[in-house]
């Protein structure tokens, strides 16, 4: 009898400790992945929910690129590489709805609002300490996977130099 309830300890309560222990991982990964989205869309708010018009009024336009499309809808659309002092973006625009979409930005002036008081600069450890797990590293390169949104930090002797965030438009 003995030797039963401990075969039934085995196989039925191991599993279950397993099962919990793998929940809290995937819930850590789901809470990370979402604390990168959030990251990249609070960086991202000097062009949500705004025009090309308002857009362009962000800065000084150093360069833009436009281009002509029809979405598979059949709306017409803008796709735009924008580039002012220190930031470049790229996304699309339709004048239907009165909306850019923004699917790449790319900081590399501490001038712009970076979420969390992060800024072009700032010293590389402060990364793991605002997005709050570590990236994946590669050369200088340190990135973060939300569910969405990737954030990709450049780092050059010890200093945050260049955020590239990507965006999700669906």
């Amino acid at each position: 009898m003995t030797k039963f309830i401990c075969l039934f300890l085995f196989f039925i309560v191991m599993p279950v400790f397993a099962d919990s222990a793998n929940d809290e991982s995937f819930n850590k990964m789901l809470e990370n992945q979402a604390m990168v989205d959030n990251f990249a869309w609070e960086s991202a708010k000097p062009f949500d929910d705004k025009d090309i018009v308002q857009i362009r009024k962000y800065g000084n336009v150093v360069n833009e690129e436009i281009e002509h499309f029809k979405t598979p809808y059949g709306d017409d659309a803008t796709d735009h590489k924008i580039e002012f002092n220190g930031v470049y973006l790229e996304g699309f625009y339709i004048p239907k709805q009165k909306r850019f979409f923004l699917k790449y930005l790319k900081i590399t002036t501490p001038n712009y609002p970076i979420a969390n008081s992060l800024i072009i600069g700032s010293n590389a450890e402060m990364i793991s300490k605002v997005m709050k797990h570590n990236g994946t590293k590669k050369l200088r390169a340190i990135t973060y996977q939300g569910e969405t949104e990737k954030v990709v930090f450049v780092v050059d002797n010890g200093k945050i130099v260049r955020i590239d965030f990507f965006y999700y438009t669906g």
